[in-house]
């Protein structure tokens, strides 16, 4: 499982304001502290499930599958938001605590429910009139609580009762309902009980609580979840009672999933504590090799591994993790044999590409290094805004004595990270490196544009 730190501001400019720059630019001195970075989540397995169990909802919804990503990032808050038409955004929290596929299809409903109801482009041209008649200090706040973390919004705008904010949350909880709507229509017709999105809703509930908070309900981005709950059962008791099968092969993929996603990021000896040491199955024996690995206990994160891969050997990814075990514990050549292996399954899976090619460079000889530029520009085709990708392609390019290909590359990466300036400073000198008129060199000026400009706006 890899791991990328982008600025957070820069990601929501990046994804959703860039055609209003000029109203993003203004917002960002802004920013609360608390908003620097944010940590996104590449793991083959991981979005791969979420691809399969959304299917049924994009089916129903009538978008093809290949239109849409989930994007998961790294937050110990339950969040799920959209901030255009073809990505849906994860908290890590939130996919551990949806404990059925079925709730976790009612939130992807809920967020597809958006983008087929055009809320996107009318918030953005909401906040546009907005901008005429409001400060800029509520519109920072409007813009970060209804794109990214909603409490964050809510610090930066409360006190103020300005009838645009009153108006703007008025506008935005209309929104929640109207997807509430959709949601459970999509439910029931990708044959999902609908009552899963109830389930969800008592998830916010228990947090509202937590939360304890002191909030008109006129003063919010998003209605009371009492609220919505029981619009949503109303909808539901109309609708009458429907029998519904799960799918047992999804059931399985989502507890994988879980028990994947939830041993990386929790304390090794959290995730131990909690295992029966008398378990053999799957589910306890990836867990358990996964919390080992990280300890570290190599040792008995291998003799676990053997016994993972004994129950289904032909398992790409637990190729993919025996191999990123050896070469974390300083054995490229191992894990090459592995990531080739687990490429073979499934190729053109970037992720694995990665991986292969980090391997190579390990090997540190020009042979290998060649090998691995081969795996990276094939990986960059599928997936050209990895960070991680660009950092290793720069790094390849560096070390076969291209430094105008490297700079240009450590540029793009900067550039998709939100760092401007650092990557005006390597375009300036791909641009300089590069052979003129190519398609490399007119890369590099378009970033080096772009970057500059933002930089003398913000």
């Amino acid at each position: 499982m890899v791991l990328y730190k982008i600025n957070k501001l820069a990601f929501i400019r990046n994804k959703l304001f860039l055609s209003i720059l000029g109203l993003v630019l203004s917002v960002n001195i802004f920013t609360p502290n608390k908003l620097t970075a944010l940590t996104i989540i590449k793991d083959a397995e991981i979005s791969n499930t979420l691809k399969k169990i959304s299917e049924p909802i994009y089916k129903a919804a009538q978008i093809n599958p290949d239109q849409i990503s989930i994007i998961l990032i790294q937050n110990n808050e339950m969040n799920a938001f959209v901030i255009n038409n073809k990505s849906i955004y994860f908290t890590t929290e939130l996919l551990l605590q949806l404990k059925s596929p079925a709730m976790l299809q009612a939130v992807i409903a809920h967020e597809v429910a958006h983008i087929q109801s055009g809320h996107i482009l009318r918030n953005r041209l909401n906040l546009g009139k907005l901008k005429a008649r409001t400060d800029l200090g509520l519109l920072a706040g409007i813009l970060i609580g209804s794109t990214f973390d909603t409490d964050a919004g809510l610090a930066v705008t409360i006190g103020s009762k300005s009838l645009a904010q009153k108006n703007y949350f008025k506008h935005s909880r209309g929104n929640e309902i109207t997807a509430d709507a959709i949601s459970l229509k999509l439910l029931t017709e990708a044959q999902i009980n609908p009552t899963s999105a109830v389930k969800v809703m008592d998830l916010f509930l228990q947090q509202e609580k937590l939360l304890n908070s002191n909030l008109n309900k006129y003063d919010r981005t998003h209605p009371l979840s009492n609220d919505r709950k029981k619009y949503m059962n109303d909808i539901i008791k109309k609708n009458g009672e429907v029998n519904y099968s799960s799918d047992d092969n999804i059931v399985y993929l989502h507890k994988r999933m879980l028990a994947k996603l939830s041993a990386f990021l929790r304390e090794p000896k959290d995730t131990l504590r909690q295992i029966k040491t008398d378990e053999v199955n799957e589910i306890t024996l990836l867990k358990k090799t996964i919390a080992l690995h990280l300890k570290p206990d190599p040792t008995n994160a291998f003799i676990n591994l053997k016994k993972l891969r004994n129950l289904n050997p032909d398992d790409p990814y637990f190729l993919e993790l025996e191999g990123q075990m050896y070469l974390e514990t300083g054995q490229p050549m191992r894990a090459t044999n592995s990531f080739k292996e687990a490429s073979k399954l499934i190729p053109d899976e970037p992720t694995l590409l990665v991986w292969l090619g980090i391997c190579y460079l390990a090997a540190e000889n020009e042979k290998n290094d060649l090998e691995a530029l081969e795996v990276f520009k094939s990986a960059y085709i599928i997936d050209p805004v990895n960070p991680k990708l660009l950092q290793y392609l720069a790094l390849t390019y560096a070390r076969l004595n291209h430094p105008g290909l490297a700079s240009l590359f450590t540029a793009e990466r900067f550039f998709i990270a939100g760092e401007f300036k650092s990557a005006e400073s390597h375009a300036k000198k791909a641009e300089r490196l590069l052979e003129k008129s190519t398609v490399e060199w007119q890369k590099a000026q378009d970033i080096l544009h772009i970057s500059s400009y933002i930089g003398e706006n913000n």
